[in-house]
């Protein structure tokens, strides 16, 4: 403000224009008129043009991982917002998408805290959050925070055939987050296991052609889930799947676990149609679910290029082929998986 001033090229008009001042400013500025006669020079009052900095929204915190429809703690401002006029208004946002679209919750406007309640209660999915800040100058967005919400732990029956000379994994059959153990009943059948947390069984120590019924119980970190284990005994090639047809809602089933619904042992020759929806089928070959086929249920619903049929829902024919073993020789089989969006 105590100068120097320069002079505006060509600002000899009553009356300075925008674009004389500089157009689009990037730092306060001042301006004064010069008037000069034949007896001297006098100068206007100084008109300030202030510039505020960028609006920060700062940033919120911190992301969580929480069991399937159980509430996250409270998300909190980690660093405040800067810039801008000063006068802020507050906006959290809620998304299921990282990407968006972002909606405004409703009362949210707290600056310092969003309460477990306005972030939704109890959770099903994972959700994803960040605050909205507004002043005259514009809007700007704060980082965004996840909230990762683990699958819930629900098992079907579990049917599988074994030759009587197999040891069977039953880690490929269960599918779990954060696996830590495993507890089979009656536990008597299972003690000759003792290591790998129980999850070996040597189907020679049970009658062929019978087939036994075990209740399980398998835990992680969100807590204990039962289920139950039918194991049939084979000595002949009499394989046969469980399941030749599966009607699924997307909302509901996320993903399916194949070997665990078959009850068989597949060699990996799996093929599809429409093929594009092997795209959506993923074997693990690492871990604890070694060989085990896992076909994405949501992804194949949003997939475009999977046509829908008459009744709006998708059809999926699965073909693959049965393992080969010293009681039966691998067949064909195949699957119909059908997908709808409407709740069963």
């Amino acid at each position: 403000i105590n100068g120097p001033y320069i002079n505006i090229d060509e600002a000899t008009n009553l009356l300075l224009s925008p674009i004389q001042m500089g157009a689009n400013l990037t730092q306060t500025s001042y301006y004064r008129r010069q008037v000069t006669d034949a007896c001297s020079t006098a100068h206007s009052d100084t008109i300030t043009i202030t510039v505020y900095s960028n609006l920060v929204a700062g940033t919120i915190g911190s992301n969580q991982i929480i069991c399937y429809n159980t509430a996250p703690a409270a998300l909190s401002e980690i660093t405040a917002v800067a810039g801008g006029d000063g006068t802020y208004d507050y906006q959290w946002q809620k998304a299921d998408n990282i990407n968006g679209p972002y909606d405004n919750i409703d009362g949210a406007t707290n600056p310092l805290e969003l309460s477990p309640a306005q972030m939704g209660g109890n959770l099903t999915q994972t959700s994803y959050y960040r605050r909205q800040v507004s002043d005259a100058c514009g809007t700007s967005y704060s980082d965004t925070v996840t909230i990762t919400v683990r699958k819930r732990i629900v098992y079907p029956d579990i049917r599988i055939l074994a030759c009587a000379d197999h040891v069977i994994n039953l880690t490929k059959y269960i599918d779990i987050e954060d696996f830590q153990s495993i507890k089979w009943f009656p536990s008597s059948e299972f003690s000759n296991l003792g290591d790998n947390n129980g999850t070996l069984i040597n189907a020679s120590q049970f009658m062929p052609e019978n087939t036994y019924r075990f209740t399980y119980e398998v835990t992680n970190s969100c807590g204990t889930s039962s289920g139950v284990l039918y194991l049939t005994v084979i000595k002949d090639n009499s394989v046969t799947p469980f399941v030749t047809e599966v009607r699924v809602c997307y909302e509901q089933v996320s993903e399916l676990l194949l070997n665990t619904m078959l009850g068989i042992e597949v060699e990996g020759s799996w093929s599809f149609s429409p093929t594009v929806a092997s795209s959506h089928l993923t074997i693990i070959s690492t871990g604890q679910h070694t060989g085990a086929a896992i076909f994405d249920i949501e992804g194949a619903w949003n997939n475009n290029s999977i046509p829908l049929n008459g009744n709006g829902e998708k059809e999926i024919t699965v073909t693959y082929t049965t393992l080969g073993n010293s009681c039966t020789s691998g067949k064909s089989y195949t699957l119909k998986i059908i997908i709808t969006d409407i709740l069963p």
